[in-house]
């Protein structure tokens, strides 16, 4: 089972989110992602046992982004990962995926999976950056606009 340790730096802390969090989540789930989540969608993703919700959270008490981790059995998959525009370019999406890899190494998964637009340059690079490479292709996943989806793996 992975650690609920808090992350914490001078700016930013990242915590465990609580459903109280939904519309902070969804407002930044909108702004950042043409075909965003439903709420239906993060509700059982905070009704299920083996997804974890983390946000992002400012000095001042705002939520700045926040990251959904799916673990199944050894493995796990990064389902989404968001920071809203205004905080964004200050590395809180490197703190994202910090958290969420220092949480999978610290217990027994293998393997972290995701999959990302093509055209998502930043994220692609944040990805590779941490140690993810290319393992396959999706064609036409997304829609809105019609892309491939880039599949990537990181081995813990």
């Amino acid at each position: 089972m992975i650690s609920d340790k808090n992350f914490m730096d001078n700016n930013v802390t990242i915590v465990d989110a609580t459903l109280d969090k939904l519309e902070e989540i969804i407002q930044i789930e909108e702004e950042c992602f043409t075909v965003p989540w439903s709420r239906s969608n993060f509700e059982s993703a905070f009704d299920a046992d083996n997804t974890r919700i983390f946000a992002l959270i400012s000095q001042d008490g705002t939520m700045c982004g926040f990251a959904c981790l799916l673990i199944i059995d050894y493995e796990a998959e990064i389902l989404n990962i968001a920071v809203r525009q205004n905080h964004r370019n200050k590395g809180y999406g490197k703190l994202l995926m910090k958290h969420m890899l220092d949480l999978c190494d610290s217990s027994s998964i293998s393997s972290v999976y995701l999959e990302v637009r093509e055209s998502n340059l930043s994220a692609r690079r944040l990805y590779t950056q941490n140690g993810f490479e290319i393992i396959g292709l999706r064609k036409r996943y997304y829609t809105s606009p019609v892309e491939d989806a880039i599949l990537m793996l990181k081995k813990i």
